[in-house]
């Protein structure tokens, strides 16, 4: 009997076995399938071109299921340009901050003014314009590389430029960017200079409201405001500032500037 069970339970064990070698031939003729498919798949150039653009996509932040038949071919555009770090038409600019504005995300308003700011810091190699040094730090503010316009401007002659306009903005490109870096009595220091370039020129004037705004003078900064709106500040311009400085602040500060305003 003994001799007899023994027999059956290694005739079970043969017989899983070969169960077990037939499980994993299958499954090595569909991984082997599924390799082959996926090969051919990877070859073919419209499955590469999807990917891609998926790839694309995914890097700027947009999803692929927000963009309409109409809308694709143009964003694509803009976006394999700048990933190029190719400068973009005005054209597609304007695009992107009025019908495509939905898909100018923080990703592609990054890229967009970091390929802006090589433009013109090239365009100040080739011919050392004070006004594209200005708008080469400006743009470097606006993709949060503040510390390389700071040593940029600070490494230029325009402070001994004699043309006032010039110099307003100068002290006022820089101001913003000593905003930037919290260096809030420098960045007074020199929107006090600007103002003082150009009395007229609102954007000393938006300057010094921030950063008094910033500061919780709030008496000051409701001041320069408003020395600004005498100047023809755009109001739109002057509640994005404030609502930037809101978001910035703790509850409680913010509850302070809010019933400031």
């Amino acid at each position: 009997e003994r001799i007899r069970l023994e027999k059956a339970r290694e005739l079970e064990l043969i017989e899983l076995q070969k169960g077990q070698e037939k499980l994993a031939q299958e499954t090595r003729v569909r991984e082997q399938a599924a390799r082959d498919k996926r090969k051919k798949l990877e070859s073919d150039p419209n499955y590469i071109a999807q990917q891609r653009e998926k790839a694309l996509l995914n890097k700027y932040g947009i999803h692929p299921y927000h963009i309409s038949t109409k809308q694709r071919s143009k964003l694509l555009n803009i976006l394999n340009l700048l990933d190029n770090k190719q400068r973009l038409q005005e054209q597609d600019a304007v695009w992107l901050n009025s019908e495509g504005r939905k898909f100018f995300t923080d990703e592609v308003k990054m890229k967009f003014h970091r390929v802006e700011a090589n433009f013109y810091l090239k365009q100040y190699e080739i011919n050392k314009s004070d006004w594209h040094a200005i708008n080469a730090s400006s743009q470097l503010r606006k993709c949060k590389a503040s510390k390389e316009a700071e040593n940029f401007l600070e490494n230029t002659n325009l402070s001994s430029n004699k043309n006032e306009k010039i110099l307003s903005a100068y002290f006022t490109t820089l101001g913003g960017v000593k905003r930037d870096l919290e260096k809030s009595d420098i960045a007074i220091e020199h929107g006090l200079k600007a103002h003082d370039h150009s009395s007229q020129d609102y954007r000393p004037c938006t300057l010094l409201g921030a950063i008094y705004m910033e500061n919780h003078e709030y008496n000051l900064g409701h001041d320069w405001y408003s020395k600004a709106r005498d100047r023809g500040a755009p109001e739109n311009s002057i509640n994005v500032d404030l609502r930037s400085i809101l978001l910035k602040l703790d509850k409680a500060k913010r509850s302070e500037m809010v019933t400031s305003l």
